[in-house]
């Protein structure tokens, strides 16, 4: 399965969106995710019947299913979050919990969140 990560608005490929495998809840599935590359498309195997989230700092965060195809091609258009717009911030703090606890052994990953909680902060709070 493959898919390209684009920006609804100019459809410019969106390079760095992390894309991980969910349930239906929402909740990570194992430690299953990858990264679009600088042309936004991403690569995963074995998915049927799963959820796939992307998640990409200054966009709306998207969860889709998918279905029982072997070859299928998913694509994402993310909707970027606009100044003074609050983005869902129960599903972000849902999202870095469950991050946190399937990583808190990769002090790197952690820092990383850190750093988007204050880009966050700064950008996105009045």
């Amino acid at each position: 399965m493959e898919g390209k990560i684009i920006n609804k608005e100019t459809g410019e490929p969106i390079k760095g969106a992390m894309i991980y495998v969910t349930d239906e809840s929402g909740n990570s599935v194992g430690n299953r995710k990858t990264f679009s590359s600088k042309y936004g498309y991403y690569m995963f195997e074995n998915l049927e019947g799963q959820y796939l989230t992307v998640y990409a700092t200054g966009y709306h965060t998207i969860t889709k299913i998918v279905l029982n195809y072997s070859n299928f091609v998913l694509n994402f258009e993310m909707e970027p979050i606009k100044k003074g717009e609050s983005p869902n911030i129960l599903e972000i703090l849902s999202n870095i919990s469950d991050f946190f606890k399937k990583h808190k052994e990769n002090i790197l990953i952690i820092g990383s969140i850190i750093i988007l909680l204050i880009i966050f902060k700064k950008y996105f709070t009045k």
